[in-house]
């Protein structure tokens, strides 16, 4: 297990204004559910957040998810900064986040009727360090925030609060490219035939549609091989009954096997297009240099591809 240098915040962060934490739950890279447990919606009003505000709340009302919202407005700090950013109150006293924390509520409302009622957290400052901290202190089992594609102009999108998210939460992130419309009917999951693969796959149980289809996806990025020789001395369709059986998917549901050649990102985002499927789930990896984590490259392939919508798994998600 890696074990992360954590910089202490300042006490404000543990103060986002908003209600109280809800009480621990299992996370869904073990249960595969997310029946009770809290879903996090971070919102920057984009249109994406607004797709990310419609399938927290389809989580609500056909999985039995808790959403609450966080926003963070403003921003204090350098990206570069090695000290996490201060989140104060936008004036003096708790009225001026208090009436910010109402114009989100009203903001939600608008996107999704029932979202008038989710508790919603505020702070000022560093975003991607807000949602951080908002995960921890909502004991969040999930997080859901929007995935920008490229401009109409071919300009890249700013993924850089996106990718902090994934690497420094410690619980599965659905980002969303605002194409998802509904709960997928198939996804992708790209497995290593490792226990990450086993993890994605049962956080990716939580969102399938009912009746829908999971295809465990393996790519081999050095083209084909024998069968025998990958993932040690089990071969590929001797892994894939093992990570099956391990599943455990309930009968409704379709778990389809396939394998892929080529570059790891780029032959899933290829099959997801082909196979049309609404959302590619993978356990992340991730290293560490300089006490940092860093997220591996098909995470972050994937994330600036941004055509599919993405479910990223942590390698050692807290139970939460």
């Amino acid at each position: 297990m890696h074990v992360r240098s954590v910089t202490p915040r300042p006490a404000s962060y543990s103060h986002l204004a908003g209600p109280p934490a809800v009480q621990p739950s299992a996370g869904i890279a073990e249960s595969g559910t997310l029946n009770g447990r809290r879903v996090l919606l971070a919102t920057d009003g984009s249109a994406e957040s607004r797709a990310a505000c419609a399938i927290a709340s389809l989580l609500a009302r056909r999985r039995g998810a808790r959403p609450a919202a966080i926003r963070a407005f403003g921003y204090v700090a350098p990206w570069d900064s090695s000290h996490p950013a201060p989140v104060a109150d936008m004036a003096s006293g708790v009225e001026p986040m208090e009436l910010s924390r109402h114009l989100v509520q009203v903001q939600l409302a608008r996107d999704v009727g029932g979202a008038a009622d989710w508790p919603v957290h505020v702070a000022v400052g560093h975003a991607a360090r807000a949602i951080e901290a908002a995960t921890e202190s909502t004991h969040a089992a999930l997080v859901v925030m929007g995935l920008c594609g490229a401009s109409a102009d071919g300009t890249p999108a700013d993924h850089k609060t996106v990718l902090h998210v994934m690497k420094q939460v410690d619980v599965p992130v659905l980002a969303t490219n605002g194409a998802l419309a509904d709960l997928p009917r198939r996804i992708v999951v790209g497995v290593d035939l490792r226990e990450s693969g086993l993890r994605a796959a049962r956080a990716a149980l939580s969102l399938v549609d009912d009746g829908g289809t999971l295809v465990l996806t393996f790519v081999r990025p050095g083209g084909p091989v024998d069968d025998d020789s990958a993932s040690g001395d089990v071969g590929v369709g001797e892994a894939f009954e093992r990570l099956q059986r391990m599943l455990a998917a309930p009968r409704s549901l379709r778990v389809a096997t396939a394998v892929l050649d080529g570059s790891v990102p780029s032959a899933l985002a290829d099959f997801a297009r082909r196979t049309h499927a609404g959302l590619i789930a993978l356990g992340a990896r991730q290293q560490h240099f300089a006490d940092r984590r860093v997220l591996g490259g098909v995470t972050s392939g994937l994330v600036r591809d941004a055509t599919r919508s993405l479910l990223v798994v942590p390698p050692s998600a807290r139970v939460v």
